[in-house]
């Protein structure tokens, strides 16, 4: 009878069912929550698919963080807040961005009235991912 020693799993990784296997997110940035779930990494936000792991994409929180954008009114420039920024960019700018299928075209158009919802102003980042889209 041999003595075996097991190594800790890498980290991003955990035992799940098999004590012998180290299981591993297939999408960058994400982890391996307690449950067993892949989840993206602390500092990171989920973006993408709800159903299918390698449909989603964990994109830097910071990069998004921002539910404000500046606009123009009447020559002033004032800020303004807005949830459904903050609910749809993330998702509509990474799903039109990677567009994989017909179905990512929803995301460009959402992309798009986010832009229009800004006033087509240049520095909002809807507005800048379609310019660079173009590009």
């Amino acid at each position: 009878r041999q003595n075996v020693t097991c190594l800790p799993c890498p980290a991003g990784t955990a035992v799940v069912n098999d004590p012998y296997v180290c299981k591993t997110c297939t999408g960058a940035n994400m982890v391996v929550a307690a449950n067993g779930d892949c989840v993206c990494g602390s500092g990171y936000i989920e973006t993408g698919g709800s159903f299918i792991e390698s449909e989603i994409f964990c994109v830097s929180s910071a990069l998004y963080s921002s539910a404000s954008y500046d606009l123009l009114l009447n020559d002033v420039d004032v800020e303004v807040s807005s949830a459904v920024q903050a609910h749809y960019y993330p998702w509509a700018s990474v799903n039109c961005k990677y567009f994989r299928s017909v179905e990512d075209t929803k995301a460009c158009q959402v992309l798009t009235n986010l832009c229009v919802m800004q006033h087509f102003h240049s520095d909002s980042d809807a507005c800048a991912d379609l310019e660079s889209l173009q590009s």
